[in-house]
C-alpha cells in the first residue's frame, strides 16, 4: 500500500522484533527509511522515502531502546506510552478537524504508527512510533531570533493560524496544547521547488548507499571473524539492507513548484503535539 496524502485511515505496520533502523532499510511496500534528519532524547527521526530517494512526504518518528535512554527517561515503557499517547491524540485531530482534501491546518498531520513483534511466543505487538507529515521550513523561533527579522505581518499571521488552530481543536476535542512555545511551530512549504526537491533526493539516496555499504563491509568483516550461527555479531551485521537504488517507483510525477526560492510570506504553520 502506497503512502497517499488523501488516506483517511491508520494501521499498525508491524516488522519484526529484530528491525533495526538504518537508512537505506525497507519497511513496507516499497517505502524504505532515507535520511536520518535528528533524534531528540525520545525519539530519532528518519525519512520515509521510495527506492530513488522521492520523498513520500512523510517521516518515522522512532522510539529509542539503548540503555541509556531506558535509564534518562525510567524506563522505556514510559517513553513508548508517551509516544503512543502522541500518536492517539494525532489521530483524534485527525478525526476531527482534517478537511476534504486530506489537510490538517494548523497541526501537523499524523499517520500509521509502526509496531514490532513481542514475545515469540505470543502474536502481541510493541509500540515502536509514528509516522508523520514532513514538515518543510524554518521553526519560527529560528526566523524570529534572526537579527535581520522584523516583519511583523509575518508575526500577525504566524499567531492566528496557531491561536486559530488550537481553538478549533479545543472546541471540537477538548484537546489543550501542554508544551506551546516557538520551538514548536514550523513554517510549512506545501510546495518546494525542483532544485531543492532534487537536492534532498540526493541526500536520502548518498544515506541509503552509505548504509548499504556500511552493511557490506560489517558483513564481510564478520565473514573473516564471525562463526555463523554462534557468534552474536553474525546477527547484526545489516544483512536485511537489500535497496533496489537504480529501480524507480512506476507512476510518479515530480512536484511542480516555483523556480524561485520560498519566502517567508508563501508557509502556513504547523504545531507539533
Amino acid at each position: 500500500m502506497s503512502i497517499a496524502p488523501s488516506d483517511t485511515q491508520a494501521c499498525a505496520r508491524v516488522v519484526p522484533r529484530d528491525f533495526r533502523a538504518k537508512s537505506g532499510v525497507e519497511i513496507f511496500d516499497g517505502v524504505f527509511l532515507g535520511k536520518f534528519l535528528g533524534a531528540g532524547v525520545q525519539a530519532a527521526v528518519y525519512e520515509l522515502v521510495y527506492a530513488d530517494g522521492t520523498t513520500t512526504g512523510r517521516v518515522l518518528k522512532l522510539g529509542h531502546e539503548g540503555l541509556s535512554h531506558r535509564l534518562l527517561l525510567g524506563g522505556m515503557a514510559t517513553s513508548m506510552m508517551s509516544l503512543q499517547k502522541e500518536w492517539e491524540i494525532g489521530m483524534q485531530l485527525k478525526a476531527a478537524i482534517e478537511e476534504e482534501d486530506g489537510k490538517l491546518p494548523g497541526f501537523t498531520r499524523t499517520c500509521d504508527c509502526m509496531a514490532i513483534h513481542g514475545d515469540s511466543r505470543s502474536k502481541q505487538v510493541i509500540f515502536r512510533g509514528l509516522m508523520m507529515e514532513k514538515i518543510q521550513g524554518y521553526s519560527v523561533a529560528a526566523r524570529v531570533t534572526d537579527p535581520t527579522f522584523h516583519n511583523i505581518h509575518y508575526v500577525r499571521e504566524m499567531l492566528y493560524q496557531v491561536f486559530s488552530a488550537l481553538d478549533t481543536a479545543q472546541r471540537r476535542t477538548g484537546f489543550c496544547h501542554a508544551d506551546l512555545g516557538l520551538n514548536n511551530v514550523m513554517e510549512h512549504y506545501p510546495v518546494i521547488t525542483p532544485t531543492l526537491e532534487e537536492r534532498q533526493r540526493s541526500q536520502n539516496l548518498d544515506a541509503m548507499r552509505a548504509a548499504q555499504d556500511e552493511a557490506a563491509n560489517s558483513r564481510d568483516e564478520c565473514e573473516r571473524k564471525c562463526t555463523p550461527g554462534k557468534d552474536e555479531a553474525w546477527s547484526r551485521t545489516g544483512n536485511d539492507i537489500s535497496l533496489p537504488i537504480d529501480s524507480i517507483r512506476a507512476g510518479y510525477d515530480s512536484m511542480s513548484g516555483p523556480t524561485t526560492a520560498p519566502s517567508e510570506k508563501d508557509a502556513v504553520v504547523k504545531t507539533a503535539l
